[in-house]
Protein backbone atom coordinates (compact mmCIF):
# COMPACT_ATOMS: atom_id res chain seq x y z
CA UNK A 1 0.00 0.00 0.00
CA UNK A 2 2.54 2.05 0.82
CA UNK A 3 3.86 1.99 -2.73
CA UNK A 4 1.16 2.24 -4.30
CA UNK A 5 0.66 5.27 -2.39
CA UNK A 6 3.82 6.52 -3.44
CA UNK A 7 3.53 5.63 -7.05
CA UNK A 8 -0.30 7.39 -7.30
CA UNK A 9 1.14 10.47 -5.10
CA UNK A 10 3.81 10.34 -8.29
CA UNK A 11 1.24 10.08 -10.79
CA UNK A 12 -0.95 12.84 -9.72
CA UNK A 13 2.24 15.36 -9.41
CA UNK A 14 2.65 14.28 -13.05
CA UNK A 15 -1.18 14.67 -13.94
CA UNK A 16 -1.03 18.24 -12.17
CA UNK A 17 2.20 19.35 -14.28
CA UNK A 18 0.57 18.09 -17.81
CA UNK A 19 -2.38 19.62 -16.59
CA UNK A 20 -0.58 23.11 -15.51
CA UNK A 21 1.52 22.88 -18.75
CA UNK A 22 -1.74 22.20 -20.98
CA UNK A 23 -3.78 25.22 -18.89
CA UNK A 24 -0.60 27.50 -20.31
CA UNK A 25 -0.46 25.99 -23.71
CA UNK A 26 -4.42 26.26 -24.04
CA UNK A 27 -4.43 30.03 -22.71
CA UNK A 28 -0.75 31.12 -24.89
CA UNK A 29 -2.44 29.52 -28.13
CA UNK A 30 -5.50 31.44 -27.58
CA UNK A 31 -3.76 34.87 -26.71
CA UNK A 32 -1.73 34.03 -29.92
CA UNK A 33 -4.39 33.59 -31.81
CA UNK A 34 -6.20 36.66 -30.81
CA UNK A 35 -2.78 38.44 -31.01
CA UNK A 36 -2.52 37.14 -34.50
CA UNK A 37 -5.54 38.01 -35.85
CA UNK A 38 -5.67 41.73 -34.53
CA UNK A 39 -1.63 41.54 -35.80
CA UNK A 40 -2.84 40.49 -39.25
CA UNK A 41 -5.58 43.02 -39.74
CA UNK A 42 -3.60 45.37 -39.11
CA UNK A 43 -0.81 44.25 -40.92
CA UNK A 44 -3.26 44.14 -43.45
CA UNK A 45 -4.16 47.23 -43.86
CA UNK A 46 -0.57 48.80 -43.32
CA UNK A 47 0.03 46.55 -45.95
CA UNK A 48 -2.94 47.58 -48.30
CA UNK A 49 -2.53 51.81 -47.37
CA UNK A 50 1.17 50.88 -48.10
CA UNK A 51 0.86 48.75 -51.42
CA UNK A 52 -1.70 51.57 -52.34
CA UNK A 53 0.61 54.40 -51.24
CA UNK A 54 3.91 52.80 -52.52
CA UNK A 55 1.87 52.25 -56.05
CA UNK A 56 0.19 55.66 -56.71
CA UNK A 57 3.53 56.91 -55.46
CA UNK A 58 5.50 54.46 -58.07
CA UNK A 59 2.91 56.17 -60.64
CA UNK A 60 3.61 59.86 -59.97
CA UNK A 61 7.18 59.23 -59.86
CA UNK A 62 7.13 57.18 -63.02
CA UNK A 63 4.65 59.48 -64.46
CA UNK A 64 7.27 63.01 -63.60
CA UNK A 65 10.18 60.95 -64.81
CA UNK A 66 8.57 60.12 -68.06
CA UNK A 67 7.58 63.43 -68.57
CA UNK A 68 10.77 64.95 -67.10
CA UNK A 69 12.53 62.59 -69.66
CA UNK A 70 10.19 63.43 -72.33
CA UNK A 71 10.61 66.95 -72.05
CA UNK A 72 14.44 66.95 -71.72
CA UNK A 73 14.68 64.75 -74.55
CA UNK A 74 12.43 67.37 -76.46
CA UNK A 75 14.86 70.19 -75.08
CA UNK A 76 17.01 67.80 -75.74
CA UNK A 77 16.20 67.55 -79.61
CA UNK A 78 15.61 71.00 -79.95
CA UNK A 79 19.06 72.12 -78.56
CA UNK A 80 20.19 69.91 -80.78
CA UNK A 81 18.41 71.03 -83.68
CA UNK A 82 19.11 74.21 -83.18
CA UNK A 83 23.07 73.24 -82.66
CA UNK A 84 22.87 71.76 -86.11
CA UNK A 85 20.99 74.63 -87.77
CA UNK A 86 23.90 76.93 -86.51
CA UNK A 87 26.37 74.32 -87.86
CA UNK A 88 24.79 74.04 -91.32
CA UNK A 89 24.64 77.90 -90.89
CA UNK A 90 20.66 78.20 -90.62
CA UNK A 91 19.30 80.94 -89.14
CA UNK A 92 15.78 79.37 -88.35
CA UNK A 93 14.29 75.95 -88.90
CA UNK A 94 12.51 77.94 -91.62
CA UNK A 95 15.23 78.15 -93.57
CA UNK A 96 16.38 74.67 -92.90
CA UNK A 97 12.43 73.34 -93.78
CA UNK A 98 13.43 75.53 -97.19
CA UNK A 99 16.30 73.22 -97.43
CA UNK A 100 16.59 70.34 -99.74
CA UNK A 101 16.25 67.46 -97.21
CA UNK A 102 15.48 63.90 -98.00
CA UNK A 103 12.77 62.28 -97.97
CA UNK A 104 14.10 59.84 -95.00
CA UNK A 105 15.33 62.24 -92.97
CA UNK A 106 12.26 64.73 -93.14
CA UNK A 107 9.43 61.12 -92.20
CA UNK A 108 12.04 60.13 -90.03
CA UNK A 109 12.00 63.61 -87.54
CA UNK A 110 8.46 63.73 -88.58
CA UNK A 111 7.37 60.64 -86.66
CA UNK A 112 9.55 61.15 -83.67
CA UNK A 113 7.60 64.36 -83.33
CA UNK A 114 4.47 62.47 -83.55
CA UNK A 115 5.91 59.90 -80.94
CA UNK A 116 6.92 62.75 -78.40
CA UNK A 117 3.48 64.27 -78.26
CA UNK A 118 1.87 61.06 -78.14
CA UNK A 119 3.46 60.21 -75.55
CA UNK A 120 3.20 63.08 -73.74
CA UNK A 121 -0.34 63.43 -74.24
CA UNK A 122 -0.60 59.23 -72.71
CA UNK A 123 1.83 60.98 -69.93
CA UNK A 124 -0.99 63.78 -69.13
CA UNK A 125 -3.63 61.52 -69.03
CA UNK A 126 -2.15 58.98 -66.52
CA UNK A 127 -0.95 61.97 -64.43
CA UNK A 128 -4.39 62.92 -64.45
CA UNK A 129 -5.93 59.74 -64.25
CA UNK A 130 -3.50 58.55 -61.31
CA UNK A 131 -4.32 61.90 -59.60
CA UNK A 132 -7.96 61.34 -59.56
CA UNK A 133 -7.40 57.37 -58.10
CA UNK A 134 -5.20 59.04 -55.41
CA UNK A 135 -8.55 61.64 -54.47
CA UNK A 136 -10.84 58.73 -54.45
CA UNK A 137 -8.70 55.88 -52.53
CA UNK A 138 -7.90 58.71 -49.27
CA UNK A 139 -12.02 60.00 -49.83
CA UNK A 140 -12.34 56.18 -48.46
CA UNK A 141 -10.98 56.85 -45.11
CA UNK A 142 -9.65 52.90 -44.28
CA UNK A 143 -8.37 53.81 -41.02
CA UNK A 144 -8.24 56.99 -38.75
CA UNK A 145 -4.73 56.14 -37.52
CA UNK A 146 -1.91 57.80 -39.24
CA UNK A 147 0.59 55.53 -40.72
CA UNK A 148 2.86 56.37 -38.26
CA UNK A 149 0.36 55.40 -35.40
CA UNK A 150 -0.23 52.05 -37.30
CA UNK A 151 3.50 51.37 -37.89
CA UNK A 152 3.64 51.46 -34.31
CA UNK A 153 1.01 49.51 -33.79
CA UNK A 154 1.96 46.65 -35.45
CA UNK A 155 6.10 47.14 -33.75
CA UNK A 156 3.88 46.28 -30.37
CA UNK A 157 1.69 43.70 -31.92
CA UNK A 158 5.10 41.98 -33.37
CA UNK A 159 6.83 42.70 -30.13
CA UNK A 160 3.95 40.45 -28.73
CA UNK A 161 3.94 37.54 -30.74
CA UNK A 162 7.72 37.43 -30.37
CA UNK A 163 7.43 37.35 -26.48
CA UNK A 164 4.56 34.43 -27.33
CA UNK A 165 6.71 32.89 -29.65
CA UNK A 166 8.84 32.30 -26.84
CA UNK A 167 6.79 31.37 -24.05
CA UNK A 168 5.19 28.77 -26.74
CA UNK A 169 8.89 27.32 -27.17
CA UNK A 170 9.13 27.27 -23.77
CA UNK A 171 6.07 25.33 -23.46
CA UNK A 172 6.69 23.30 -26.39
CA UNK A 173 10.27 22.23 -24.57
CA UNK A 174 8.31 21.33 -21.69
CA UNK A 175 5.85 19.20 -23.45
CA UNK A 176 8.81 17.35 -25.45
CA UNK A 177 10.43 16.56 -22.04
CA UNK A 178 6.58 15.29 -20.98
CA UNK A 179 6.27 13.54 -23.52
CA UNK A 180 9.97 11.74 -23.56
CA UNK A 181 9.41 11.02 -19.63
CA UNK A 182 5.69 9.37 -20.56
CA UNK A 183 7.29 7.23 -23.11
CA UNK A 184 9.96 6.34 -20.98
CA UNK A 185 7.99 5.46 -18.29
CA UNK A 186 5.11 4.36 -20.32
CA UNK A 187 5.24 0.44 -18.93
CA UNK A 188 5.67 1.96 -15.55
CA UNK A 189 2.19 4.05 -16.19
CA UNK A 190 0.39 0.55 -17.39
CA UNK A 191 1.89 -1.49 -14.64
CA UNK A 192 0.74 1.69 -12.12
CA UNK A 193 -2.65 1.81 -14.24
CA UNK A 194 -3.21 -2.10 -13.25
CA UNK A 195 -1.83 -1.66 -9.35
CA UNK A 196 -4.32 1.50 -9.35
CA UNK A 197 -7.20 -0.77 -10.44
CA UNK A 198 -6.28 -3.33 -7.47
CA UNK A 199 -5.91 -0.78 -4.90
CA UNK A 200 -9.22 1.05 -5.69
CA UNK A 201 -10.75 -2.34 -4.56
CA UNK A 202 -8.40 -2.21 -2.20
CA UNK A 203 -9.24 1.45 -0.64
CA UNK A 204 -12.79 0.87 -0.78
CA UNK A 205 -12.58 -2.62 1.24
CA UNK A 206 -10.27 -0.94 3.49
CA UNK A 207 -12.81 2.37 3.42
CA UNK A 208 -15.82 -0.05 4.93
CA UNK A 209 -14.05 -1.98 7.02
CA UNK A 210 -10.30 -1.26 7.41
CA UNK A 211 -8.44 0.46 10.55
CA UNK A 212 -5.06 0.51 11.61
CA UNK A 213 -5.58 -1.80 14.70
CA UNK A 214 -8.56 -3.85 12.94
CA UNK A 215 -11.17 -2.78 15.16
CA UNK A 216 -13.34 -1.13 12.49
CA UNK A 217 -13.56 -4.92 10.73
CA UNK A 218 -14.13 -6.55 14.14
CA UNK A 219 -17.21 -3.76 14.59
CA UNK A 220 -18.39 -4.42 11.18
CA UNK A 221 -18.78 -8.08 11.71
CA UNK A 222 -19.87 -7.73 15.50
CA UNK A 223 -22.47 -4.89 13.78
CA UNK A 224 -23.87 -8.21 11.67
CA UNK A 225 -24.08 -10.33 14.63
CA UNK A 226 -25.70 -7.48 16.97
CA UNK A 227 -28.35 -6.67 14.52
CA UNK A 228 -29.35 -10.32 14.41
CA UNK A 229 -29.20 -10.44 18.19
CA UNK A 230 -31.57 -7.25 18.08
CA UNK A 231 -34.05 -8.58 15.62
CA UNK A 232 -33.98 -11.49 17.86
CA UNK A 233 -34.40 -9.86 21.18
CA UNK A 234 -36.96 -8.11 19.83
CA UNK A 235 -39.39 -10.74 19.08
CA UNK A 236 -39.02 -11.85 22.90
CA UNK A 237 -39.62 -8.17 23.65
CA UNK A 238 -42.90 -8.05 21.94
CA UNK A 239 -43.84 -10.19 24.51
CA UNK A 240 -42.78 -9.49 27.65
CA UNK A 241 -43.03 -5.69 27.03
CA UNK A 242 -44.30 -4.26 23.78
CA UNK A 243 -43.94 -0.55 24.87
CA UNK A 244 -40.41 -1.03 23.99
CA UNK A 245 -38.07 -2.33 21.06
CA UNK A 246 -34.47 -2.12 20.65
CA UNK A 247 -32.57 -0.04 18.17
CA UNK A 248 -28.94 -0.37 17.22
CA UNK A 249 -27.44 3.09 17.78
CA UNK A 250 -26.61 5.19 14.73
CA UNK A 251 -23.47 6.61 15.50
CA UNK A 252 -20.23 5.70 14.18
CA UNK A 253 -18.41 5.99 17.29
CA UNK A 254 -21.14 3.83 19.28
CA UNK A 255 -22.10 1.31 16.45
CA UNK A 256 -22.43 -1.42 19.03
CA UNK A 257 -24.26 0.32 21.34
CA UNK A 258 -28.15 -0.67 22.33
CA UNK A 259 -30.55 2.21 22.10
CA UNK A 260 -34.29 1.63 22.78
CA UNK A 261 -37.35 3.02 21.35
CA UNK A 262 -40.68 3.89 23.31
CA UNK A 263 -43.87 4.03 21.61
CA UNK A 264 -45.69 5.49 24.52
CA UNK A 265 -43.24 8.28 24.08
CA UNK A 266 -43.65 8.97 20.29
CA UNK A 267 -41.24 6.30 19.26
CA UNK A 268 -38.47 8.65 21.14
CA UNK A 269 -35.17 6.96 21.23
CA UNK A 270 -33.28 7.14 24.13
CA UNK A 271 -30.47 5.30 25.90
CA UNK A 272 -31.02 1.80 28.00
CA UNK A 273 -29.31 3.69 31.01
CA UNK A 274 -32.46 5.31 31.13
CA UNK A 275 -34.74 2.24 32.01
CA UNK A 276 -35.75 1.81 35.14
CA UNK A 277 -34.71 -1.33 37.05
CA UNK A 278 -37.69 -3.28 36.15
CA UNK A 279 -37.30 -2.35 32.52
CA UNK A 280 -33.89 -3.15 32.41
CA UNK A 281 -34.64 -6.84 33.44
CA UNK A 282 -37.14 -7.02 30.84
CA UNK A 283 -34.57 -5.95 28.35
CA UNK A 284 -32.04 -7.58 29.73
CA UNK A 285 -34.35 -11.08 29.77
CA UNK A 286 -34.68 -10.44 25.90
CA UNK A 287 -31.56 -10.12 25.33
CA UNK A 288 -30.76 -12.85 27.20
CA UNK A 289 -33.60 -15.06 24.89
CA UNK A 290 -32.17 -13.15 21.69
CA UNK A 291 -28.79 -14.67 22.46
CA UNK A 292 -29.94 -18.61 23.28
CA UNK A 293 -31.56 -18.40 20.36
CA UNK A 294 -29.03 -16.70 18.52
CA UNK A 295 -26.58 -19.74 19.34
CA UNK A 296 -29.03 -22.40 18.90
CA UNK A 297 -28.68 -21.61 15.47
CA UNK A 298 -25.67 -23.71 14.94
CA UNK A 299 -25.18 -24.95 19.38
CA UNK A 300 -28.09 -27.06 20.67
CA UNK A 301 -28.81 -24.43 24.26
CA UNK A 302 -31.37 -26.98 25.94
CA UNK A 303 -31.26 -24.97 29.49
CA UNK A 304 -30.91 -21.20 30.53
CA UNK A 305 -30.34 -19.99 34.29
CA UNK A 306 -31.74 -16.74 35.87
CA UNK A 307 -30.02 -15.90 38.27
CA UNK A 308 -32.41 -12.75 40.32
CA UNK A 309 -33.58 -9.58 38.88
CA UNK A 310 -37.22 -10.60 39.24
CA UNK A 311 -37.66 -8.63 42.16
CA UNK A 312 -37.41 -5.30 40.75
CA UNK A 313 -40.17 -6.41 38.42
CA UNK A 314 -44.09 -5.21 39.56
CA UNK A 315 -46.54 -7.91 39.04
CA UNK A 316 -47.33 -7.13 35.87
CA UNK A 317 -43.86 -7.49 34.12
CA UNK A 318 -43.02 -10.30 36.49
CA UNK A 319 -46.06 -12.18 35.01
CA UNK A 320 -45.21 -11.35 31.14
CA UNK A 321 -41.78 -12.71 32.30
CA UNK A 322 -42.94 -16.10 33.35
CA UNK A 323 -45.01 -16.84 30.98
CA UNK A 324 -42.49 -15.49 28.06
CA UNK A 325 -40.42 -18.37 30.45
CA UNK A 326 -43.52 -20.86 30.18
CA UNK A 327 -43.44 -20.20 26.05
CA UNK A 328 -39.33 -21.20 26.26
CA UNK A 329 -40.24 -24.49 28.72
CA UNK A 330 -43.29 -25.38 26.36
CA UNK A 331 -40.66 -25.21 23.32
CA UNK A 332 -38.58 -28.07 25.24
CA UNK A 333 -36.26 -25.54 27.00
CA UNK A 334 -35.20 -26.06 30.91
CA UNK A 335 -35.44 -23.01 32.57
CA UNK A 336 -33.68 -22.39 36.47
CA UNK A 337 -34.31 -19.53 38.14
CA UNK A 338 -32.97 -18.46 41.10
CA UNK A 339 -34.57 -15.90 43.03
CA UNK A 340 -35.90 -14.67 46.92
CA UNK A 341 -39.38 -13.49 45.38
CA UNK A 342 -42.33 -15.60 47.44
CA UNK A 343 -44.79 -14.65 44.41
CA UNK A 344 -42.04 -17.29 42.52
CA UNK A 345 -42.78 -20.22 45.10
CA UNK A 346 -46.22 -20.07 44.26
CA UNK A 347 -46.22 -19.97 40.30
CA UNK A 348 -43.07 -22.64 40.24
CA UNK A 349 -43.85 -26.05 40.39
CA UNK A 350 -40.46 -27.87 40.30
CA UNK A 351 -38.39 -26.25 43.01
CA UNK A 352 -35.07 -27.00 44.76
CA UNK A 353 -35.23 -25.35 48.05
CA UNK A 354 -31.68 -24.21 49.91
CA UNK A 355 -32.58 -24.03 53.58
CA UNK A 356 -29.90 -22.85 56.08
CA UNK A 357 -29.50 -25.01 58.96
CA UNK A 358 -28.38 -22.66 61.00
CA UNK A 359 -24.68 -23.44 62.06
CA UNK A 360 -23.25 -22.14 58.76
CA UNK A 361 -24.56 -24.79 56.80
CA UNK A 362 -27.28 -25.55 54.35
CA UNK A 363 -29.36 -28.48 53.65
CA UNK A 364 -31.28 -29.26 50.02
CA UNK A 365 -34.94 -29.65 49.01
CA UNK A 366 -36.44 -31.13 46.06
Amino acid sequence: LEEIEALRLKREKLLKEKEKIFKLSKKGEVELKKLEKERKKLSDEVISLNSKKESINRQIIELDKTQKRAILEFQKREEEFQRELKVYNFNNEEEFLNAKLSEREFEELERECKELEEKYTRVETLKNSTKKRLEEERSLNLSDKTLSEIEESKRDIEDKINNIQKERGSLEKELNIDRENREKYQNKIIELEKIEKEFEILSKLNSMIGSANGDKFSKFAQGITLDQLIYLANGYLNILNSRYELKRSLSNNKSLDIEIMDSYQGDVIRPVTTLSGGESFIVSLSLALGLSSLASQKISIDSLFLDEGFGSLDNENLEMALNALDTLKNRGKIVGIISHVEALKERISSQIRVIPNGDGTSSIKI
